[in-house]
Protein backbone atom coordinates (compact mmCIF):
# COMPACT_ATOMS: atom_id res chain seq x y z
CA UNK A 1 0.00 0.00 0.00
CA UNK A 2 1.15 3.48 -1.05
CA UNK A 3 2.69 5.44 1.95
CA UNK A 4 3.75 9.43 2.43
CA UNK A 5 4.75 10.48 5.95
CA UNK A 6 2.76 13.04 7.15
CA UNK A 7 0.79 16.23 5.88
CA UNK A 8 2.78 17.83 2.71
CA UNK A 9 4.33 21.52 3.75
CA UNK A 10 2.09 24.63 3.74
CA UNK A 11 1.99 26.27 0.42
CA UNK A 12 3.81 29.67 0.26
CA UNK A 13 1.70 32.92 0.11
CA UNK A 14 1.81 34.39 -2.85
CA UNK A 15 3.27 38.66 -2.93
CA UNK A 16 0.87 40.08 -5.04
CA UNK A 17 1.71 44.05 -5.58
CA UNK A 18 -1.84 44.32 -7.73
CA UNK A 19 -4.67 42.60 -5.65
CA UNK A 20 -7.86 41.96 -7.76
CA UNK A 21 -11.03 42.52 -6.13
CA UNK A 22 -13.21 38.96 -6.80
CA UNK A 23 -16.93 38.52 -6.54
CA UNK A 24 -17.37 35.02 -6.05
CA UNK A 25 -20.83 33.88 -6.70
CA UNK A 26 -21.93 30.61 -5.46
CA UNK A 27 -25.25 29.05 -5.70
CA UNK A 28 -24.46 27.39 -2.33
CA UNK A 29 -21.92 27.86 0.19
CA UNK A 30 -21.13 27.18 4.00
CA UNK A 31 -22.99 26.43 6.41
CA UNK A 32 -24.44 23.67 4.06
CA UNK A 33 -22.13 20.86 2.89
CA UNK A 34 -21.26 19.34 -0.49
CA UNK A 35 -18.52 19.63 -3.55
CA UNK A 36 -19.58 23.26 -4.35
CA UNK A 37 -19.66 24.66 -1.15
CA UNK A 38 -16.31 23.24 -0.42
CA UNK A 39 -14.43 24.56 -3.94
CA UNK A 40 -16.23 27.85 -2.94
CA UNK A 41 -14.48 27.75 0.15
CA UNK A 42 -11.10 26.76 -1.04
CA UNK A 43 -11.02 29.50 -3.49
CA UNK A 44 -12.41 32.04 -1.22
CA UNK A 45 -9.77 31.83 1.10
CA UNK A 46 -6.93 31.07 -1.25
CA UNK A 47 -7.08 34.21 -3.16
CA UNK A 48 -7.69 36.03 0.12
CA UNK A 49 -4.32 34.13 1.28
CA UNK A 50 -2.45 35.32 -1.65
CA UNK A 51 -3.62 39.10 -1.30
CA UNK A 52 -6.80 39.41 -2.74
CA UNK A 53 -9.80 41.16 -1.86
CA UNK A 54 -12.61 38.89 -1.92
CA UNK A 55 -16.36 39.36 -1.55
CA UNK A 56 -18.88 36.08 -1.28
CA UNK A 57 -22.25 36.06 -2.57
CA UNK A 58 -24.57 33.42 -2.17
CA UNK A 59 -28.40 32.34 -1.44
CA UNK A 60 -27.55 30.09 1.58
CA UNK A 61 -28.50 31.07 4.68
CA UNK A 62 -25.74 32.03 7.44
CA UNK A 63 -23.80 30.46 10.42
CA UNK A 64 -22.44 32.38 12.81
CA UNK A 65 -18.64 31.82 11.71
CA UNK A 66 -16.15 34.06 11.04
CA UNK A 67 -14.57 34.26 7.90
CA UNK A 68 -11.19 35.32 6.22
CA UNK A 69 -13.66 37.61 3.16
CA UNK A 70 -16.45 39.38 3.55
CA UNK A 71 -20.08 37.04 2.72
CA UNK A 72 -22.84 38.63 1.45
CA UNK A 73 -26.14 36.55 1.78
CA UNK A 74 -29.05 36.54 -0.50
CA UNK A 75 -28.69 40.65 -1.12
CA UNK A 76 -30.92 43.01 -3.07
CA UNK A 77 -30.23 44.22 -6.20
CA UNK A 78 -29.42 47.54 -5.33
CA UNK A 79 -26.38 45.41 -2.91
CA UNK A 80 -25.57 43.26 -5.73
CA UNK A 81 -25.12 46.32 -7.89
CA UNK A 82 -22.79 47.95 -5.33
CA UNK A 83 -20.94 44.20 -5.16
CA UNK A 84 -20.38 44.16 -9.45
CA UNK A 85 -19.31 47.27 -9.49
CA UNK A 86 -17.06 47.12 -6.98
CA UNK A 87 -15.69 44.03 -8.43
CA UNK A 88 -12.52 43.82 -11.18
CA UNK A 89 -13.64 40.10 -12.14
CA UNK A 90 -16.64 37.95 -11.20
CA UNK A 91 -16.43 34.32 -10.58
CA UNK A 92 -19.24 32.18 -10.74
CA UNK A 93 -18.81 28.96 -8.89
CA UNK A 94 -21.60 26.87 -10.48
CA UNK A 95 -23.56 29.09 -12.85
CA UNK A 96 -26.25 31.26 -10.42
CA UNK A 97 -28.18 33.21 -13.62
CA UNK A 98 -30.23 35.28 -11.05
CA UNK A 99 -27.15 37.02 -10.27
CA UNK A 100 -25.20 37.15 -13.94
CA UNK A 101 -26.74 40.65 -14.29
CA UNK A 102 -25.17 42.88 -12.46
CA UNK A 103 -22.03 42.15 -13.94
CA UNK A 104 -23.53 42.39 -17.24
CA UNK A 105 -24.92 45.96 -16.40
CA UNK A 106 -21.32 47.01 -15.31
CA UNK A 107 -19.19 45.15 -18.14
CA UNK A 108 -17.51 43.20 -15.44
CA UNK A 109 -15.37 40.19 -17.30
CA UNK A 110 -17.02 37.53 -15.52
CA UNK A 111 -15.68 33.75 -15.69
CA UNK A 112 -18.03 30.48 -14.79
CA UNK A 113 -16.91 27.59 -12.80
CA UNK A 114 -19.21 23.94 -14.05
CA UNK A 115 -19.53 21.36 -11.19
CA UNK A 116 -21.57 19.73 -12.84
CA UNK A 117 -23.69 18.79 -16.13
CA UNK A 118 -25.99 20.96 -18.25
CA UNK A 119 -27.52 18.38 -20.23
CA UNK A 120 -26.03 18.56 -23.39
CA UNK A 121 -24.65 15.52 -24.38
CA UNK A 122 -27.95 13.88 -23.66
CA UNK A 123 -29.85 17.20 -25.27
CA UNK A 124 -31.89 17.48 -21.94
CA UNK A 125 -35.32 19.46 -22.62
CA UNK A 126 -35.37 20.70 -19.30
CA UNK A 127 -36.02 24.43 -19.59
CA UNK A 128 -33.81 25.92 -16.62
CA UNK A 129 -31.11 23.63 -18.06
CA UNK A 130 -31.58 24.55 -21.35
CA UNK A 131 -31.38 28.52 -19.99
CA UNK A 132 -28.22 28.00 -18.42
CA UNK A 133 -26.98 26.62 -21.31
CA UNK A 134 -27.52 28.88 -23.17
CA UNK A 135 -26.25 31.46 -20.78
CA UNK A 136 -23.64 29.64 -20.16
CA UNK A 137 -22.15 29.13 -23.95
CA UNK A 138 -21.81 33.38 -23.22
CA UNK A 139 -18.92 33.65 -20.90
CA UNK A 140 -15.47 32.04 -20.49
CA UNK A 141 -16.05 28.33 -18.76
CA UNK A 142 -14.32 26.42 -16.53
CA UNK A 143 -15.14 22.99 -16.31
CA UNK A 144 -14.13 20.84 -12.96
CA UNK A 145 -13.04 17.66 -15.13
CA UNK A 146 -12.21 16.64 -18.62
CA UNK A 147 -16.09 14.74 -19.03
CA UNK A 148 -17.57 17.45 -18.54
CA UNK A 149 -15.60 19.83 -20.30
CA UNK A 150 -16.33 17.12 -22.90
CA UNK A 151 -20.40 17.47 -22.54
CA UNK A 152 -19.99 21.50 -23.43
CA UNK A 153 -20.81 21.94 -26.92
CA UNK A 154 -18.18 24.80 -26.21
CA UNK A 155 -14.43 25.68 -25.76
CA UNK A 156 -13.48 25.37 -21.54
CA UNK A 157 -10.31 25.29 -19.46
CA UNK A 158 -10.09 22.06 -17.43
CA UNK A 159 -9.10 23.17 -13.44
CA UNK A 160 -9.45 19.42 -11.72
CA UNK A 161 -10.81 20.51 -7.94
CA UNK A 162 -8.19 19.81 -5.30
CA UNK A 163 -7.78 18.47 -1.85
CA UNK A 164 -6.55 19.39 1.30
CA UNK A 165 -3.48 17.58 1.94
CA UNK A 166 -2.57 19.06 5.83
CA UNK A 167 -6.34 16.88 6.12
CA UNK A 168 -5.69 14.01 3.96
CA UNK A 169 -2.74 11.98 3.31
CA UNK A 170 -1.28 8.46 3.87
CA UNK A 171 1.06 7.18 6.66
CA UNK A 172 2.56 3.89 6.76
CA UNK A 173 0.15 2.55 9.92
CA UNK A 174 -1.45 -1.11 9.17
CA UNK A 175 -4.45 -1.13 7.52
CA UNK A 176 -7.38 -3.33 8.13
CA UNK A 177 -9.50 -5.51 5.65
CA UNK A 178 -13.06 -4.49 5.42
CA UNK A 179 -14.19 -1.31 2.83
CA UNK A 180 -15.26 2.11 3.62
CA UNK A 181 -17.56 4.49 1.33
CA UNK A 182 -18.00 8.09 2.01
CA UNK A 183 -21.56 10.06 1.40
CA UNK A 184 -24.75 11.15 1.64
CA UNK A 185 -27.20 8.43 2.10
CA UNK A 186 -29.68 9.03 -0.23
CA UNK A 187 -30.28 6.49 -3.23
CA UNK A 188 -27.94 8.23 -6.16
CA UNK A 189 -25.09 7.63 -4.16
CA UNK A 190 -25.65 3.76 -4.18
CA UNK A 191 -24.74 2.58 -0.82
CA UNK A 192 -27.35 -0.68 -1.31
CA UNK A 193 -25.25 -1.53 -4.64
CA UNK A 194 -22.03 -1.52 -1.90
CA UNK A 195 -23.92 -3.41 0.30
CA UNK A 196 -25.25 -5.97 -2.07
CA UNK A 197 -21.75 -6.51 -3.94
CA UNK A 198 -20.19 -6.94 -0.26
CA UNK A 199 -22.74 -9.61 0.58
CA UNK A 200 -21.62 -11.21 -2.79
CA UNK A 201 -17.99 -11.95 -1.75
CA UNK A 202 -17.98 -11.98 1.79
CA UNK A 203 -17.00 -15.62 2.22
CA UNK A 204 -13.87 -15.03 0.69
CA UNK A 205 -13.06 -12.60 2.89
CA UNK A 206 -11.29 -12.25 6.27
CA UNK A 207 -14.28 -13.07 8.90
CA UNK A 208 -13.66 -9.77 10.83
CA UNK A 209 -13.99 -7.48 7.29
CA UNK A 210 -16.80 -5.45 7.92
CA UNK A 211 -18.29 -2.76 5.77
CA UNK A 212 -17.78 0.83 7.17
CA UNK A 213 -20.48 3.50 5.41
CA UNK A 214 -19.72 7.40 6.85
CA UNK A 215 -22.51 9.81 6.58
CA UNK A 216 -26.06 9.81 6.97
CA UNK A 217 -29.16 10.75 5.37
CA UNK A 218 -32.67 9.64 4.20
CA UNK A 219 -31.91 5.94 3.41
CA UNK A 220 -30.09 5.35 6.34
CA UNK A 221 -32.76 2.84 7.89
CA UNK A 222 -33.49 1.18 4.86
CA UNK A 223 -29.36 0.69 4.20
CA UNK A 224 -29.76 -0.64 8.02
CA UNK A 225 -32.60 -3.40 7.27
CA UNK A 226 -30.98 -4.03 4.13
CA UNK A 227 -27.70 -4.95 6.07
CA UNK A 228 -29.59 -6.93 8.36
CA UNK A 229 -31.62 -9.34 6.14
CA UNK A 230 -27.94 -9.95 3.85
CA UNK A 231 -25.66 -10.54 6.86
CA UNK A 232 -23.78 -7.90 5.98
CA UNK A 233 -21.58 -6.36 8.70
CA UNK A 234 -21.69 -3.03 8.83
CA UNK A 235 -20.79 0.03 11.55
CA UNK A 236 -22.69 3.06 10.58
CA UNK A 237 -20.55 5.83 11.75
CA UNK A 238 -22.95 9.01 11.19
CA UNK A 239 -21.55 12.11 9.88
CA UNK A 240 -17.98 12.49 11.19
CA UNK A 241 -15.73 16.09 10.43
CA UNK A 242 -13.22 15.86 7.92
CA UNK A 243 -10.35 14.83 10.18
CA UNK A 244 -12.31 12.22 11.49
CA UNK A 245 -12.98 10.94 7.83
CA UNK A 246 -9.68 10.98 7.39
CA UNK A 247 -8.60 8.77 10.64
CA UNK A 248 -10.72 5.77 9.10
CA UNK A 249 -9.94 6.15 5.54
CA UNK A 250 -6.37 5.61 6.83
CA UNK A 251 -7.66 2.20 8.82
CA UNK A 252 -9.06 0.86 5.59
CA UNK A 253 -7.06 -0.38 2.82
CA UNK A 254 -9.92 -0.69 -0.07
CA UNK A 255 -12.23 2.32 -0.30
CA UNK A 256 -15.43 2.59 -2.90
CA UNK A 257 -17.26 5.11 -4.27
CA UNK A 258 -20.61 2.86 -5.26
CA UNK A 259 -22.52 6.47 -7.03
CA UNK A 260 -25.37 5.56 -9.42
CA UNK A 261 -25.39 9.21 -10.67
CA UNK A 262 -22.86 9.99 -13.25
CA UNK A 263 -20.43 11.82 -10.89
CA UNK A 264 -18.98 14.98 -12.43
CA UNK A 265 -15.54 15.04 -10.23
CA UNK A 266 -16.07 13.24 -6.69
CA UNK A 267 -13.96 14.50 -4.24
CA UNK A 268 -14.62 11.63 -1.95
CA UNK A 269 -12.49 9.80 -4.22
CA UNK A 270 -9.83 12.01 -4.65
CA UNK A 271 -9.52 11.98 -0.78
CA UNK A 272 -9.90 8.28 -0.67
CA UNK A 273 -7.14 7.90 -2.82
CA UNK A 274 -4.65 10.92 -0.92
CA UNK A 275 -5.27 8.39 1.82
CA UNK A 276 -3.40 5.91 0.45
CA UNK A 277 -6.43 3.70 -0.25
CA UNK A 278 -7.16 1.97 -3.34
CA UNK A 279 -10.50 3.39 -4.75
CA UNK A 280 -12.97 1.79 -6.39
CA UNK A 281 -14.93 4.33 -8.93
CA UNK A 282 -17.82 3.74 -11.63
CA UNK A 283 -16.48 4.20 -14.92
CA UNK A 284 -17.88 7.18 -17.19
CA UNK A 285 -17.77 9.39 -14.72
CA UNK A 286 -15.39 12.35 -13.36
CA UNK A 287 -14.10 10.01 -10.24
CA UNK A 288 -11.84 8.17 -12.99
CA UNK A 289 -9.71 11.24 -13.24
CA UNK A 290 -10.15 12.09 -9.14
CA UNK A 291 -8.60 8.45 -8.39
CA UNK A 292 -6.02 8.02 -11.05
CA UNK A 293 -3.52 5.04 -10.36
CA UNK A 294 -5.32 4.47 -6.88
CA UNK A 295 -8.56 3.50 -8.84
CA UNK A 296 -10.36 -0.10 -10.05
CA UNK A 297 -13.18 1.20 -12.23
CA UNK A 298 -16.54 -0.69 -12.52
CA UNK A 299 -19.56 -0.04 -14.41
CA UNK A 300 -21.77 2.19 -12.70
CA UNK A 301 -25.09 1.07 -11.68
CA UNK A 302 -23.86 -2.71 -11.62
CA UNK A 303 -23.80 -4.56 -8.08
CA UNK A 304 -21.87 -7.96 -9.59
CA UNK A 305 -19.29 -5.93 -11.36
CA UNK A 306 -19.05 -3.91 -7.99
CA UNK A 307 -18.05 -7.34 -6.28
CA UNK A 308 -15.72 -8.33 -9.05
CA UNK A 309 -13.81 -4.98 -8.23
CA UNK A 310 -13.95 -5.05 -4.80
CA UNK A 311 -12.08 -9.18 -5.00
CA UNK A 312 -9.43 -7.46 -7.30
CA UNK A 313 -8.40 -4.46 -4.80
CA UNK A 314 -7.99 -7.00 -1.46
CA UNK A 315 -4.41 -7.80 -3.43
CA UNK A 316 -4.14 -4.80 -5.45
CA UNK A 317 -0.92 -2.39 -4.21
CA UNK A 318 -1.21 1.08 -5.66
CA UNK A 319 1.83 2.56 -7.67
CA UNK A 320 3.04 4.89 -5.23
CA UNK A 321 5.48 7.22 -7.17
CA UNK A 322 2.27 7.27 -10.37
CA UNK A 323 -0.04 8.54 -7.12
CA UNK A 324 2.22 10.92 -5.72
CA UNK A 325 3.16 12.46 -9.09
CA UNK A 326 -1.06 12.45 -9.82
CA UNK A 327 -1.51 13.99 -6.39
CA UNK A 328 0.84 16.73 -7.02
CA UNK A 329 -1.41 18.19 -9.76
CA UNK A 330 -4.21 17.91 -7.13
CA UNK A 331 -3.54 20.46 -4.28
CA UNK A 332 -5.75 22.90 -3.56
CA UNK A 333 -3.05 25.27 -3.63
CA UNK A 334 -2.62 23.92 -7.37
CA UNK A 335 -6.08 24.84 -8.09
CA UNK A 336 -6.14 28.18 -6.44
CA UNK A 337 -2.88 29.05 -8.77
CA UNK A 338 -4.90 27.69 -11.69
CA UNK A 339 -8.14 29.65 -11.10
CA UNK A 340 -5.78 33.06 -10.01
CA UNK A 341 -3.93 32.98 -13.37
CA UNK A 342 -7.44 32.51 -15.20
CA UNK A 343 -9.17 35.71 -12.99
CA UNK A 344 -5.63 37.78 -13.69
CA UNK A 345 -5.61 37.38 -17.44
CA UNK A 346 -9.88 37.83 -17.91
CA UNK A 347 -9.57 41.10 -15.45
CA UNK A 348 -6.75 41.90 -18.12
CA UNK A 349 -8.63 41.22 -21.34
CA UNK A 350 -5.91 38.65 -22.34
CA UNK A 351 -7.91 35.42 -21.37
CA UNK A 352 -10.04 33.51 -23.83
CA UNK A 353 -11.20 29.86 -23.82
CA UNK A 354 -8.49 28.30 -25.63
CA UNK A 355 -5.97 30.15 -23.87
CA UNK A 356 -3.14 27.64 -22.45
CA UNK A 357 -3.16 27.28 -18.88
CA UNK A 358 -0.98 25.41 -16.18
CA UNK A 359 -1.91 22.44 -16.88
CA UNK A 360 -2.53 19.35 -14.60
CA UNK A 361 -0.02 16.77 -15.01
CA UNK A 362 -1.86 13.72 -17.13
CA UNK A 363 -3.35 11.13 -15.55
CA UNK A 364 -1.61 7.73 -15.20
CA UNK A 365 -3.11 4.58 -17.41
CA UNK A 366 -5.42 3.07 -14.11
CA UNK A 367 -5.54 -0.61 -16.20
Amino acid sequence: MTSSSTPRSQPEMANTSNPLKVLIVSHAFAPTVGGIEAVGQQLATGLTKRGHLVAVVTPTAGDECVHPFQIVRDPNPRRMMQLARWADVILHNGIATRYLWSGLLFLRPTLIAHHTWLGYGRRSRNPKLIVKRSVASMFPTVAVSRIIAEDFAWQSTVILNGFDEQVFFSDSRERRQGVVAVGRMVRDKGFDLLISAFAMIQNDMNPDAKLTLIGDGPERRSLEEQAERLGVPVHFTGTLKPAEIAEQLRDHHVAAVPSRWREPFGLVGLEAAACGCVTLVPDETGLTEAVGPAGIHFRRNDARDLARALRRAQSMVVDKEALDAHLAGLTIDRQVSAYEATLIDLAHGKFKTSVSLPRLPPLADTT
